[in-house]
């Protein structure tokens, strides 16, 4: 039975009696990052915002392992890269798309083990306009991301994202 005061209900390994404290990791525990890939995957943020700008559907396809895939809100999965590559170079050559800025920040960043990882990230649309040239308002949402190790670098297995609701005009 562990042994507990009035002032704290807390009980750590040292509180039960004849327990073992299990000894500290001597190395890397288990899903931790490895030293520089926290840092190559926030590198996919701006490096993605790039490929979008410069609308090379390419480069932005290769951020996607081949069977990676992109889930959007309404159920539609975009199933490989090269479903990605293709979609997205049908999207650049839409007028209304040519001057978009699509921003990707990287936020939480998790090694699940030493070869995925798991990233929250924040995204946003801006510069998309209607038939007629008017600019549309900014769509923005997070995502989630997860990614496997390829090389020195990373893909991206999956890409989960959601919407975040229009605001009504006031």
């Amino acid at each position: 039975r562990p042994r507990t005061t009035s002032a704290s209900t807390h009980l750590s390994p040292e509180t039960w009696r004849g327990s073992r404290v299990l000894p500290r990791y001597r190395c890397r525990p288990p899903g931790e990052c490895l030293q520089g890939d926290e840092r190559i995957i926030r590198q996919l943020g701006p490096k993605f915002y790039l490929a979008w700008q410069d609308q090379d559907a390419r480069r932005l396809a290769s951020f996607w392992a081949d069977s990676g895939d992109m889930a959007h809100p309404d159920g539609l999965v975009e199933t490989t890269a090269q479903v990605i590559r293709e979609n997205r170079a049908y999207l650049f050559q839409q007028r209304e798309f040519r001057g978009s800025k699509h921003f990707l920040t990287i936020g939480q960043v998790r090694c699940i083990t030493s070869d995925v990882a798991i990233a929250d990230a924040k995204w946003e649309l801006r510069g998309v306009t209607d038939g007629r040239g008017n600019l549309t308002p900014p769509a923005e949402g997070l995502c989630t991301l997860v990614l496997r190790r390829a090389g020195s670098g990373w893909v991206i297995e999956a890409w989960r994202y959601n919407m975040k609701p229009a605001t009504a005009a006031t």
